[in-house]
């Protein structure tokens, strides 16, 4: 990260203003706090910041030890949600020193730190916080296990379980959060919104696309729905939505959606850090689309932001630099490309372990650019430890186990075995049709796979039944 942080400059000038308006006479801190809040129920994060900022300011000249604590903490959740790291960090190291005994502060200190640590990808102090937090919700705060601020750190812990691929607890505990938020509030709520944004990221993790496709749209239109109040979580939902489309190959629907992505996040946080994953996303969409330059711009925007903030080992900078080194290998910058691939699995061993699913999928990365150079021995070894991994942690018919049978397809294929080549493709399409049926949109990047197979091999009437049912696959609503 930054070494110096712009909370203290801030706050500091938001003191001297605030210095010369007392002759006008003060609002009261705590009018200030609900202020701020409204302004941020209304995803008016910069009014929030500004609200905030003076009751931090009103409080520290009048000496309110209590208010400063919790306008600290305010501030420190208000700037985890904007990504503004250092800022957070140093807000919640403030409230730590100055919250004493107060119960409900140290558990809104736990909360927030557990956030922070989550969206900086320290997985488990994270998970420490967090569970500390749970343990304050339904202990000395007597909140109960379905009390919505209890299934809110639920919602948190799911997410940082995916991210650790922790894919059957996480799939619990995200499905109780939604469930208590549910019967809480009803559907309509920017908290189920949240946790049905991470719902979606789990469906894709573990290969089922439809019904991530289903969760997302949901998500989208009770985003829309709530209008204002959805705003904070509406670039999120279309980018999950995007996310299901660009997995499934669906690309003219991901378009649309990352575009929309892209403005709404643009529109409530600003050109900071939270734009990276629409970037990054958006730039691997022209790379599968074969626009290099429009897929390197975007790239190199995304990692300027990242290189702006640098939060150390930061998961969502792994999909950057897969994405830069694809585009590396494309100019012919070999070692570009391999520097970038060792960059990234080099976090994915950090932050999760070395036999992670996101390391197979840079290691698999790396066999594609080593098949693209005609080095197939070394593609192949790749290939084979991307699928071990996969195959010890995924459920047959995933579509990254069909993912690997389409790399070991074209390695046959490579070296004069068409026949077993077709049969590998056979065998991962018919494991996806038996674990998710015969309209999953996780089958359309085989079917893509196996036509282009059939091309090269001059069965063009076959290839042209395969591209109709890819047709098919994509037009399907979910």
């Amino acid at each position: 990260m930054r070494s110096n942080s712009g909370l203290a400059v801030f706050v500091g000038a938001v003191v001297f203003v605030a210095a010369c308006l007392c002759a006008k006479g003060q609002r009261p801190v705590e009018d200030r706090h609900a202020a701020g809040q409204a302004a941020l129920d209304q995803g008016d994060l910069q009014k929030a910041l500004t609200e905030w900022s003076f009751a931090l300011a009103d409080a520290q000249q009048g000496g309110q030890s209590s208010r400063l604590a919790a306008s600290q903490r305010d501030l420190a959740g208000l700037f985890t949600t904007m990504w503004r790291f250092e800022d957070a960090s140093a807000a919640l190291a403030s409230a730590k020193t100055d919250a004493a005994g107060d119960a409900t502060t140290q558990f809104q200190i736990h909360r927030i730190a557990g956030e922070l640590s989550a969206a900086t990808s320290d997985l488990a102090k994270a998970n420490d916080e967090i569970q500390n937090a749970i343990h304050m919700a339904t202990g000395t705060l007597a909140l109960g296990e379905d009390h919505p601020r209890t299934a809110a750190l639920y919602s948190l812990l799911g997410q940082v379980e995916l991210e650790s691929e922790q894919y059957a607890q996480s799939n619990d505990t995200l499905r109780r959060a939604v469930g208590v938020f549910s019967e809480t509030y009803g559907p309509e709520y920017v908290e189920t919104v949240v946790a049905r944004i991470r719902m979606v990221r789990l469906l894709l993790a573990t290969g089922r696309y439809n019904e991530a496709a289903r969760q997302a749209k949901r998500a989208v239109d009770t985003a829309l729905k709530l209008g204002p109040a959805g705003r904070i979580a509406l670039g999120d939902a279309w980018l999950a939505l995007g996310a299901t489309d660009l997995a499934a190959h669906r690309f003219d629907s991901a378009s649309n959606e990352l575009q929309h992505a892209q403005v709404e996040t643009q529109a409530v946080f600003g050109n900071g850090l939270r734009l990276v994953p629409c970037l990054t996303a958006y730039a691997e969409l022209y790379l599968e689309r074969g626009d290099r330059s429009r897929s390197l711009s975007l790239a190199s925007r995304a990692w300027e932001l990242y290189q702006a903030n640098l939060p150390a080992n930061w998961l969502p900078a792994v999909e950057i630099l897969r994405v830069r080194a694809r585009i590396a290998s494309g100019q012919q910058s070999s070692p570009d490309a391999a520097a970038f691939l060792d960059q990234a699995l080099n976090i994915a061993n950090r932050r999760i372990h070395a036999g992670s699913l996101l390391a197979a999928r840079i290691i698999e990365t790396r066999g594609d650019l080593a098949f693209a150079a005609g080095e197939i021995d070394k593609a192949e070894a790749d290939y084979e430890q991307a699928k071990e991994a996969r195959k010890r942690m995924l459920t047959p018919g995933h579509p990254e186990l069909a993912r690997s049978a389409a790399d070991s397809a074209q390695v046959f294929q490579r070296r004069g075995n068409p026949g077993v080549a077709e049969l590998v493709y056979k065998d991962a399409i018919q494991s996806i049709e038996s674990e998710t049926g015969n309209d999953s949109f996780g089958l359309i990047p085989t079917l893509q796979s196996y036509a282009s197979f059939l091309r090269l091999e001059k069965r063009e009437r076959e290839a042209v039944e395969v591209e109709s049912r890819i047709r098919r696959l994509m037009g399907r609503q979910e």
